[in-house]
């Protein structure tokens, strides 16, 4: 798994996103700790296995539109795998792709009903939230309420980690695999997109 170049989370505060992301041992090990770098730390909670740690950090360190799009990832091969692909699972990753391409307003708002029509839950329904909760949370003719900072990036951990507990078996941890990959793609400025083509161990 490639490490290098990921320029999108070097200067974020490994401790911070510990912290925010709730991680608890043996995450926060004392070997584990003293690996100040995001880098060396993913790398870390990677070597250990520790995958759902890994996620759920790296939903904390990439940027808010990345984290979505990475969220998005997974929920789209959630509902390639069959699991609820209805019009509404299919229609919540959309808006949430939308506003990644173009994070106006009136797609982040969209964001919302898309996801109240997953009934707020599965990948594609915390994609949605993921998009929505960026910005304010209020009604728009009512004084803004802005969101906690740990919403969106919590929704983009729940969707790659609720697209995995979704498979079966061994490929839980092949979809662990090829989620970090992804992430760690974006954080080098690509799409994730290719990652599928070259982690083999990946059957879904």
């Amino acid at each position: 798994m490639n490490f290098d170049n990921l320029f999108k989370i070097a200067d974020i505060s490994t401790v911070s996103c510990i912290a925010n992301a709730g991680l608890a041992a043996p995450a926060v090990s004392p070997a584990l700790e003293a690996a100040a770098a995001p880098r060396a730390y993913i790398a870390q909670l990677v070597d250990a296995g520790l995958w759902s740690d890994a996620i759920r950090f790296l939903a904390f360190a990439l940027p808010m539109r990345e984290g979505v799009w990475w969220a998005c990832l997974s929920a789209r091969r959630a509902a390639s795998g069959g699991l609820r692909s209805e019009g509404a699972e299919r229609a919540a990753i959309a808006a949430a792709e939308a506003w990644v391409w173009a994070p106006a307003e009136e797609a982040r708002r969209a964001c919302l009903a898309a996801a109240e029509a997953m009934a707020y839950d599965g990948p594609a329904g915390y994609a949605a939230l993921a998009a929505y909760w960026t910005g304010n949370l209020a009604p728009p003719d009512q004084p803004e309420i802005p969101p906690d900072a740990r919403l969106a990036p919590t929704a983009v951990g729940a969707a790659v980690l609720l697209a995995a507990l979704g498979r079966c078996g061994n490929e839980v941890e092949a979809h662990y695999r090829l989620a970090v990959a992804e992430a760690l793609d974006i954080a080098r400025g690509g799409d994730g997109r290719d990652m599928r083509a070259l982690s083999p161990e990946y059957a879904g």
